[in-house]
């Protein structure tokens, strides 16, 4: 397969368990002729020491507590040299020698902007998170959907357009959707490409649950305009009581019949909160900017 110049990027922090699995996925893949660039966030737990013994001149780090995903994927695009942008996670496998060969096949086509693989869950996964990726990695996703779907886990974009567009940084999440969400109205395609696959997912405690939403409710103010409804989100609980049910039903997990509803509604409050905060922030952002 002749292309352009690839580069893969890949972003880590404290991936012990699962990063060396990644990488040896990556140096086995059919396509060889690839420059990789690993970027860790000043992991402690002996990542860094894996990623030196199969990328010793080809690594930076940043520190956790400046971490900002668009500022940081921007400054690691502008470190490499390819014309077809990969990403990897540290943490999402490739589950065949042909995952980068599917997934950047796409970009031959003069019209898409990226493409993005199909995501399985670990073997450990957590019955709502196998509900989720069913749902979100599904065949809906192959017949296309309203509001823009894309990961960067396991993703490619072309240089060319990512110049006409870098991504986003006020925001701490959803730098990924944001730039599709830029690209789709741009006129260009974004690509699902589901027989490029990779391992990825999180068991997140109720904890890590709130703080990933709130996130996400607050870039959705700035990307999608979305306002805070106490009420919407109530009716979204509603709607996830009815469909995560019938699903645990299905699928034998009685127990998470009563454990759901409070996941759910932790995630559902959260992202509420997350669009109040956006609210503030991005009129703040809107101020600073007109002052300058």
């Amino acid at each position: 397969m002749e292309h352009p110049k690839i580069s893969i990027i890949m972003r880590s922090h404290n991936d012990v368990d699962l990063i060396d699995d990644t990488l040896r996925a990556i140096f086995n893949q059919t396509i060889k002729d690839f420059e990789l660039l690993n970027v860790d966030s000043s992991s402690t737990d002996g990542t860094f020491e894996i990623i030196k013994k199969y990328n010793p001149d080809n690594v930076i780090q940043n520190r956790p507590e400046d971490y900002n995903p668009g500022r940081v994927l921007n400054d690691a695009i502008s470190r490499v040299s390819g014309e077809w942008l990969v990403f990897c996670n540290s943490d999402c496998t490739p589950q065949s020698e042909d995952w980068l060969e599917k997934l950047v096949a796409p970009l031959e086509r003069e019209d898409v902007a990226a493409t993005f693989s199909r995501q399985v869950e670990r073997p450990d996964a957590d019955a709502i998170v196998r509900l989720m990726y069913e749902k979100g990695f599904g065949a809906r996703i192959a017949q296309g959907q309203p509001k823009v779907f894309f990961s960067l886990a396991s993703a490619a974009i072309k240089r060319s357009i990512w110049e006409e567009r870098p991504f986003y940084t006020d925001a701490n999440y959803s730098e990924d959707v944001e730039w599709a969400h830029w690209a789709k109205n741009a006129g260009y395609d974004i690509v699902y490409a589901p027989e490029s696959v990779a391992m990825h997912s999180h068991n997140y405690t109720l904890k890590q649950l709130k703080k990933r939403h709130i996130g996400e409710g607050e870039a959705d103010v700035f990307i999608f305009g979305a306002k805070p409804s106490l009420w919407g989100q109530f009716v979204r609980w509603l709607k996830f009581l009815v469909t995560d049910t019938a699903w645990f039903l299905k699928h034998g997990r009685i127990g998470w019949i009563f454990f759901g509803p409070i996941y759910r509604a932790v995630m559902c409050r959260a992202y509420y909160k997350g669009t109040k905060l956006g609210v503030v922030n991005k009129r703040r952002t809107e101020s600073e900017r007109s002052e300058q």
